[in-house]
């Protein structure tokens, strides 16, 4: 395993690396995930991911059915901030005596991180107890990323430069969810609502009037 400092260094040198313009190897090169919680509460679940070009994202689903997605890119310091205490405590959780989750209760919640080596580790754990320090501590990273992220919730500027395409889910100001089924000449959509099945078309001039958000693209 690479050796506490050694990480550490390797970790500063990346967040520090940020802002600097990437060549286009770099550029094409797929986001890594730093760390990353699927929550299952009932029928809800909840992912929140923190990925190392700074964006994180938070999903949520109802039975199978998107409720939103949200996705936000962080500046320097946040990031900054979140990705440095995960990675120690991240280091803390590979150098201690491995997790154990309590055998009682349902561990439908799972909690993935990358290491030092770049492996990405799984723990299985229960939404209403943990007894680990370290993964109490991840947790609450996660907490507070998923709060900037919910928080950071897209406006009309967004929808108007927003391209449908057909299976896009947004989210109508009259409530409910719709689908794209058709992206027609001039601009004209048909939208299915989710939850009733009813098929209406929504000109240009009305999405804003009509949609509140995308919720998945």
């Amino acid at each position: 395993m690479v050796g506490s400092s050694s990480w550490f260094l390797f970790f500063l040198y990346v967040v520090c690396s940020a802002s600097i313009a990437f060549s286009s190897e770099e550029i094409l090169r797929a986001p890594e995930i730093i760390l990353e919680r699927w929550q299952v509460i009932n029928d809800t679940t909840t992912r929140t991911t923190l990925f190392d070009n700074q964006v994180a994202v938070v999903t949520v689903r109802e039975q199978d059915v998107p409720i939103f997605f949200l996705k936000t890119t962080l500046n320097d310091g946040d990031f900054s901030g979140y990705a440095v205490t995960a990675i120690r405590d991240i280091e803390a959780l590979e150098n201690s005596d491995r997790f154990t989750a309590p055998q009682d209760g349902d561990l439908n919640c799972v909690l993935r991180y990358m290491t030092a080596s770049g492996e990405i580790r799984r723990i299985r754990y229960s939404p209403i107890f943990v007894s680990d320090l370290q993964v109490s501590r991840l947790l609450a990273t996660l907490d507070a990323i998923e709060t900037v992220v919910r928080e950071t919730l897209p406006g009309e500027e967004l929808l108007k430069s927003w391209q449908p395409r057909v299976g896009d889910v947004v989210e109508l100001r009259s409530g409910g969810l719709a689908r794209v089924n058709d992206v027609r000449e001039e601009g004209f959509i048909e939208l299915e609502h989710l939850d009733v099945g009813i098929v209406e078309f929504v000109g240009p001039l009305m999405r804003a009037r009509t949609i509140l958000r995308v919720v998945e693209q």
